[in-house]
C-alpha cells in the first residue's frame, strides 16, 4: 500500500510490542486506518515488520501489509506517543 503523505514514527515501545507479538507468533486483532476507512484485521499472526523508503509496516503470515503509523490498535493496545528514526 503506497502513499504520499509522510511517515510519521510510532512509540519505540510499541516496536517492541510488535516484535513481542511476532516472536509468539501469537494471534492478534489489529485495527487500522486504510483511507477514511477504519479496519479489522482478526486473529492475524504477525510475521515481521519491516522499513522500505522511510515507513515502517506491520506485515502478517497472510501478507496483509499496514503502515505502522496507520495501526488504532493490536490487541486493544494503541500506539503513542513517538520514536524518533
Amino acid at each position: 500500500m503506497q502513499t504520499d503523505r509522510p511517515y510519521k514514527p510510532i512509540a519505540c515501545d510499541y516496536v517492541d510490542y510488535i516484535e513481542h507479538l511476532a516472536t509468539l507468533r501469537q494471534q492478534s486483532d489489529i485495527v487500522y486506518r486504510a483511507g477514511e476507512e477504519e479496519l479489522t484485521s482478526k486473529d492475524e499472526r504477525i510475521k515481521t515488520w519491516e522499513t522500505r523508503a522511510g515507513v515502517e509496516y506491520l506485515i502478517t503470515r497472510n501478507g496483509l501489509e499496514i503502515r505502522l503509523d496507520d495501526i488504532i490498535s493490536i490487541n486493544g493496545k494503541s500506539p503513542d506517543g513517538a520514536c524518533e528514526i
